[in-house]
Formats: structure tokens, sequence, C-alpha cells
């Protein structure tokens, strides 16, 4: 049983609040844009999904790059949906504090799946924000491996998981990290400069990978304190197991600006596994730091 901390926001926002031109009908959109505003997953697993050949439009398989218009039948895992222009949607933020054990997929037949969690999580402790949950088809924003802990924000929010998890933007993540072995001041220093580590690719079955440079500071003994801007899986581990360290405990306690230990975020006793909205200035700081707000 999970007896640990849970983060959770819900707030609505109309999908065209940040149009800069909302007086300009559009006529058209991308494909995966549309499909990710709708929440079925981000930008870059849509694109997969049209590859693998799961989307249609108007009964003919789509393309990478396609437009779709007002009044297209779009086709995903056997669903209609008739596409609308500009039609208003309520998004839906949570921002969780997984728990170490929990597997990061929206799949709900695999055990421990983090989307079943939410939802027993939110039915014990909030009936309000229960069918908000269940009536939104929710996703990660970047994962957490099922051996690690700490902060994570779901969304159907496309432009905003867009945002935070292309690697263009370079946006910050912050974990706490404890080894196995004493940490020296080699390690320190090679972790900072990057670690050559390898890694699944889409192409590929897998390359080697020199990681970016990084901030890390030492903190304990065992412990060290570092920030990514880049996410590959494992990425941490791996860079610790290659300067001849394991990891033993990993924890994220930052994305962006939004932190565990933010002010705007409510906070709750140790040791209870609850639901509560965090205060809308929380979603609003993070918006407008990546730009999706003109001012607070």
């Amino acid at each position: 049983m999970f007896l640990e901390q849970v983060f959770k926001v819900i707030i609505e926002f109309g999908i065209n609040s940040h149009k800069k031109n909302c007086n300009i009908k559009q006529t058209s959109i991308r494909l995966n844009k549309y499909l990710a505003d709708l929440g079925i997953g981000s930008r870059r697993e849509i694109d997969e999904y049209i590859k693998s050949g799961k989307v249609l439009v108007n009964k003919k398989p789509a393309s990478l790059g396609d437009q779709v218009k007002e009044g297209d039948s779009i086709n995903f895992n056997n669903k209609n949906h008739i596409c609308k222009i500009g039609e208003k949607k309520n998004f839906l933020y949570l921002a969780f504090y997984k728990p170490k054990g929990l597997i990061s997929t929206c799949d709900k037949s695999i055990k421990n799946n983090i989307i079943s969690f939410i939802e027993k999580t939110a039915q014990n402790s909030n009936a309000d924000l229960l069918d908000e949950i269940f009536n939104t088809r929710i996703y990660p924003i970047g994962r957490l491996d099922k051996d690690s802990e700490g902060l994570m924000i779901l969304t159907n929010d496309g432009k905003l998981t867009n945002q935070l998890t292309h690697p263009k933007f370079e946006h910050e993540k912050e974990y706490i990290v404890r080894c196995q072995k004493p940490i020296s001041k080699n390690f320190i220093n090679k972790f900072s400069k990057g670690v050559e580590i390898e890694i699944d690719d889409r192409d590929q079955d897998s390359k080697i990978v020199l990681t970016k440079p990084c901030q890390v500071v030492q903190i304990s003994e065992y412990e060290f304190q570092t920030i990514l801007k880049q996410g590959y899986n494992r990425q941490i581990r791996k860079m610790a197991e290659k300067l001849g360290n394991k990891v033993s405990k990993l924890k994220r306690i930052r994305i962006a600006n939004i932190s565990i230990q933010d002010n705007l975020i409510n906070h709750f006793p140790p040791n209870i596994i609850t639901v509560l909205k965090l205060k809308e200035g929380a979603l609003k700081k993070l918006k407008y730091s990546l730009k999706l707000f003109k001012k607070l």
C-alpha cells in the first residue's frame, strides 16, 4: 500500500484562451495538434499512432503532416470523431506525487498503472474531482520509472505537454538522488560534464549518446541534487552506473518552475493519501514561464 503525499490540481481553461488572434477563424489545423488538444496524447505520440496506421481521416490512412478541417471524419482506435475547429474544451491539470512502485502509463490493463491509482485515490478522497478524472483522458507530461518517486504533471492539454516535453525547449527538471556507494568529487565532476549512455532509438534498437552538461551539487556522502534539461529513459540511473555507482533512491522535486516545495501548492500531512485542489496561481505561474500567458 502506498502511503505517500499526493498533489493534484484541477483548473479549467477554454482551448482558445491563449490564442493570440482570437478573432481570426481557423479553417484547418494539423492533425497531430488537433488530436493532442483532444487529449489523445502528446504530438509526438500522435505521430507514432499515425505512422502505425491507427488514425484515419475520412476513412483513409492519415499521413504525417496532414491537416484536418471542419467536418472531417477522424477515426482513432476504431472510434469516430467529427472535426470541429475552434471547439472549446475544458482542460484538466493534475500535479501528482508518484510513489515508488507505480508505472507511468495510461494503460489500465497494466498492473499498478498511474491512472487507476489516481482514480482510486480520488474516489477515496474527493468525489467532486472523481467525475472530472473519469470523464477526461489525461496522460503524464514526461515519465518517472517504476523505481522512482516525485512530482508528475498529468493533463489533456496538448500545447502544454508539447512545451514541457519537446527537447528543443530544454525545460529544467530537478532531482534528489541517493547512491549505494559514497560519492566522490570525481563522480560529481564527470556527471556534470556529461556521460555516454546507451538509449533506445525510434529508428534503431539503441544508440550511444553523450548527455548534456548539467548542474550537480553533492548534499551528503551518498546524495546529490541535479538539474537536467533532457529526459532519456532512466538517464540518471544509467549515468551513475557508467561512473561506477548505482542509484538506490531517486526523487523528482521540480518540473520547470513548479516544485513540490512551492508555496503555491497546498501541502499535506505526511503519510496520508489525499486529494486537494491547488491554488490557480501554480498553473498560471507555469504557463507564464512557458510564455503561454503574456502576463500574470
